[in-house]
């Protein structure tokens, strides 16, 4: 299914990783995955170890970029240099603690027009999900408030759905049960 997701990883004040995935973002499928994951203790000190060996191409990929742009720039390259081809999802962070060394495309838009975002903030501890695509804009003092300003499309920033510790994940029902009391 199409549903976006952003999941950034937060350390020192900085976003480490900001991954993009195309498919099943919701809470009760990527979501799910994410904060089983992060159940994992080893997970969660082999990310927090690895995710500075993690390099952003997005500067060399828009530099191959000519002037005569098409929709299959992207594609034809990838199928040269698959070590690219990272665009998020389980498998890029399954790689992040397997791998030393880890290329991707970090994402750089604007979370508000994407489905879901994920947060793995190694400052405060916690594991955050936020709703997009909203009509609502997030209370004041949410991680990406910026004074309730909306888009051309008429989207706000994403909006906090449930925070929990990394130290205290809840149980797979209690997680859907959280998203789905606010999202429906």
């Amino acid at each position: 299914m199409g549903t976006r997701a952003v999941t950034y990883v937060i350390e020192d004040g900085m976003t480490h990783i900001a991954s993009y995935t195309y498919s099943d973002g919701y809470p009760d499928g990527y979501g799910l995955l994410l904060m089983n994951f992060l159940t994992n203790t080893k997970n969660v000190k082999l990310l927090r170890e690895r995710m500075r060996n993690v390099k952003d191409v997005s500067k060399e990929l828009d530099a191959l970029k000519t002037n005569d742009f098409n929709d299959r720039w992207f594609d034809n390259y990838i199928e040269s240099h698959p070590e690219f081809s990272y665009f998020g999802g389980m498998d890029f962070f399954e790689d992040v603690i397997g791998s030393d060394y880890v290329t991707y495309r970090m994402f750089s838009g604007d979370p508000r027009g994407e489905d879901w975002t994920y947060v793995i903030d190694f400052d405060s501890n916690t594991f955050e999900t936020y709703r997009g695509l909203s009509h609502t804009p997030p209370d004041k003092g949410e991680r990406f408030y910026d004074g309730e300003t909306v888009d051309e499309d008429r989207w706000y920033p994403p909006k906090l759905m449930c925070i929990f510790s990394l130290d205290d994940l809840p149980s797979n029902m209690e997680y859907i049960e959280k998203t789905e009391e606010k999202y429906y």
